[in-house]
């Protein structure tokens, strides 16, 4: 396969309004080369129109997609965050039915059943492999009733995921623990866990509650990972 460049650098400082046209930017880049692949004809199949502008596309798309969908989590600004969510929603959306793209399947399928996977080099044959695995792993060798139900599933539990990531990103309560309470976290953990970057070297947050000495938890994801690990 053809090697290129990484991918330029992601801009974090990114405004909401940008957050949408990147998002936008990302379905129409997809889309096109998609529609493309799965417009070819069997004689015109090959490697070079099939599998390497699928995964090039992937590969160029993969970061922006991450950025627009991640900013929910950390950015400060509030509107940045909710264009977030949106992209998120739509990205996924607009990926669960670009997975199950029947004919994109059809395509790939013809154009292996026709291949001697001996003939193209190791890395190649992998990737032909995957792609048509992925494929079957997101049902595309099942009946249209089937697809139909497993593509409502998967869109109804990436809102479900992407509804619980918003409300978890925006908790901000704290619960309070004993030491005793903690048991099985380590003092490292008690003494030199960072609740923010004022207090980088404090620690967790203690308190007094009837005379006993108490560690302020928050929901953090941090702080939430490392309580339930």
């Amino acid at each position: 396969m053809t090697k290129t460049a990484p991918s330029p650098a992601l801009d974090f400082g990114i405004t909401a309004e940008q957050v949408a046209q990147i998002t936008d930017e990302i379905i129409a880049a997809e889309l096109a080369v998609n529609d493309q692949v799965a417009a070819l004809k069997p004689e015109e199949q090959t490697y070079e129109n099939i599998v390497v502008p699928l995964a090039r596309i992937s590969n160029e798309l993969s970061g922006k997609a991450q950025l627009v969908s991640s900013l929910s989590q950390f950015s400060p600004d509030a509107a940045i965050r909710e264009a977030s969510v949106e992209a998120e929603t739509k990205v996924d959306q607009f990926y669960i039915e670009q997975s199950m793209r029947h004919d994109l399947y059809t395509v790939v399928q013809s154009f292996i059943s026709k291949t001697d996977l001996d003939q193209l080099d190791a890395e190649d044959a992998r990737m032909l492999q995957k792609m048509e695995q992925n494929f079957r792993r997101n049902g595309l060798h099942l009946g249209q009733e089937q697809r139909d139900e497993l593509k409502k599933l998967r869109k109804n539990l990436s809102e479900l995921c992407i509804e619980f990531n918003k409300n978890y990103a925006r908790e901000n309560s704290t619960i309070t623990f004993t030491k005793e309470e903690l048991e099985g976290l380590d003092d490292d953990f008690l003494g030199e866990f960072v609740i923010s970057l004022k207090e980088r070297n404090s620690g967790l947050k203690t308190t007094e509650e009837n005379g006993v000495t108490k560690y302020v938890l928050t929901m953090k994801y941090p702080g939430k990972l490392s309580d339930l690990a």
